[in-house]
């Protein structure tokens, strides 16, 4: 099993520029957002939805997150930059106002961590741009992006992105944070793929970080979350990828050793021994009755139809209670994971 060589103690993260957190207790004004966001929406007209106005757009911009814990906050405003120059613009600007702000990619997070109350919410939905280099052996995606809009874009050219598992996460804060994948197993997480950063420092500086250029920079940012500057572009290692084999089973509270070995065996032995599955494996607890064990099954590999790899013996043979037939999916299945 592949495991990031660059793992660190997230304690020991040190932000290397003074981007303004999210948090209650954070260090910044609420009051000077009134007064930044009035100035990009004079810079900026069509990009900027005050709070104040509770126009469609602005309500559209909140009401955006997976989470509605995120919808429920009220920002100052929403600010969509379409360029690095823009997002460098904005940055100057919350500087004189020390206005606090969040960023948003997908906003898929279930905590405000891609809103703020009051502050300013730079979202990155405009930022949808995918290029495949002409070898495709790489690609450029920028954050306005989910996973699901790379997927169905590079699909088309035979090769995929080891990112994130379901449809609706962002691209930029999955791999921010590590990102694990369906792929993993076989080509590290998200943040390994990276080859570079094009970044907007607290400064707005714009600037690469790569092995070569701002190595420290680029080692921070995969998996230092978003700490460090504003990421307007990921260079990624792409790899040919084809149709995925794919299977659900479901386990009830009786089969419980059975299953439970057998999510034990898949950990300790097999998902080292195939390096082209993945599985997620969970006992999900129920308003009334026993717990259900599921077992997300994911294979690089084709099979025929109600046929698996032979590294999933033992999920079958723990007498699962369902079983949603095994076939053969687009080259990611998220559509059928939330």
């Amino acid at each position: 099993m592949f495991l990031s060589p660059h793992f660190f103690p997230f304690f020991l993260v040190v932000a290397a520029s003074s981007l303004a957190a999210s948090s209650p207790d954070a260090i910044g004004s609420y009051t000077g957002c009134a007064v930044t966001c009035e100035t990009l929406a004079m810079k900026f007209p069509n990009q900027v939805y005050l709070g104040a106005t509770n126009g469609t757009d602005f309500v559209a911009s909140r009401e955006g997150f997976w989470s509605t814990i995120q919808g429920d906050v009220s920002p100052s405003c929403f600010f969509q930059p379409v360029s690095a120059t823009e997002v460098s613009v904005a940055l100057q600007d919350v500087q004189s106002t020390s206005c606090q702000f969040a960023v948003k990619s997908g906003g898929h997070y279930s905590y405000t961590a891609s809103t703020i109350e009051g502050g300013l919410v730079i979202d990155l939905v405009r930022f949808d741009g995918i290029t495949l280099s002409e070898d495709k052996s790489s690609a450029i995606v920028e954050p306005g992006n989910t996973w699901a809009s790379t997927y169905e874009n590079l699909q088309k050219s035979g090769v995929t992105i080891p990112g994130g598992r379901m449809f609706g996460v962002g691209v930029g804060g999955l791999t921010l944070g590590g990102g694990v994948s369906w792929l993993s197993n076989r080509y590290g997480w998200t943040c390994d793929n990276v080859i570079e950063f094009e970044t907007v420092l607290a400064s707005g500086e714009i600037v690469t970080a790569s092995t070569t250029s701002n190595p420290d920079l680029y080692w921070a940012f995969r998996g230092g979350s978003s700490n460090f500057g504003i990421v307007t572009k990921f260079k990624f290692n792409t790899f040919s990828q084809d149709k995925m084999w794919y299977a659900k089973l479901s386990y009830n509270a009786t089969e419980n050793v059975t299953a439970n070995a057998a999510f034990a065996d898949w950990g300790t032995v097999q998902s080292s021994k195939d390096v082209s599955n993945a599985a997620v494996l969970s006992w999900n607890a129920q308003a009334s009755g026993s717990p259900v064990g599921v077992a997300i099954l994911v294979h690089q590999k084709t099979f025929d139809n109600n046929t698996h790899p032979p590294v999933v013996d033992k999920f079958y043979d723990a007498k699962p209670t369902a079983i949603e037939p095994a076939n053969v999916q687009r080259a990611y299945p998220f559509k059928l994971i939330n």
